[in-house]
Parts: C-alpha cells; structure tokens; sequence
C-alpha cells in the first residue's frame, strides 16, 4: 500500500510531534478492513515537505550557549536552525524569545504550546533537547 509506505517512511523523523502524528495514521491505516481510503493528501503532502525542509535545514553555523536553544523556523521553501534565547527552562515548559517575539514551548515535545500542531510550526531542534 502506496499510503503505508509514505507514512513508514517519517516514522523515524526526530520531532516528536510529527513521529506521533505518523504512528496514529500508521495506526488507522493498519486497522481499516476497506480496500479504499479516504485522505487529506495536502496534509501527507505538507508533513513530507516539512520533513525534509527539516532534514535539510540551514544550520546556525555556531554552537547555542546554555542560555539558547536551537530552534527550528521553516521561512517559505526552507528552514533555518536559529539561536532563541531561553529565559526559563522548567521540566515542562520552555520560555524562550526569538526575533523580538515570546515562545513557550513543551519541553518533551519542542512544540509551541497554544497552538495547533503545524508540520511548518516553530519548533526546537531535537539537537539541542
């Protein structure tokens, strides 16, 4: 199956938002008894792009000091890893600030908090975690 095989194919992607995302397809794909499925291939479409954006990344180029943390942007066809400055580092939430603007982020996911997830959303690079 064409679907099986793309999902299997991010299952090992370092962000742990996208890996879970890719394990619940996986999931109900796997447990669907029809022949035929119905998807939003703009979603796959857009979550394949976002991975290899990341995979493919324009590094910072220098290494973060502990009061940063390597975050991820994705700016139209690219990404970019640059330095957030942390202000508070808890075990559940990350405070940090980047470009003038304010994050907090889950400290096991990387993920902005308050938002729904977005496969081209901020997040930290699981380099720096």
């Amino acid at each position: 199956m064409v679907l099986e095989e793309r999902l299997r194919a991010l299952q090992d992607e370092p962000r742990p938002a996208l890996r879970e995302w890719v394990q619940g397809s996986l999931t109900l794909v796997r447990t669907i008894t029809s022949r035929d499925v119905c998807l939003h291939l703009s979603v796959l479409t857009q979550v394949e792009r976002a991975a290899r954006q990341a995979r493919l990344a324009v590094p910072l180029m220098r290494a973060v000091t502990e009061r940063e943390a390597a975050v991820l942007v994705f700016e139209g066809v690219i990404a970019r890893v640059k330095a957030a400055k942390v202000v508070r580092r808890g075990q559940r939430v990350w405070s940090v600030t980047l470009d003038g603007a304010a994050y907090r982020l889950d400290a096991r996911t990387g993920e902005v908090l308050g938002t729904a997830f977005t496969p081209v959303g901020l997040h930290v690079h699981r380099h720096s975690m």
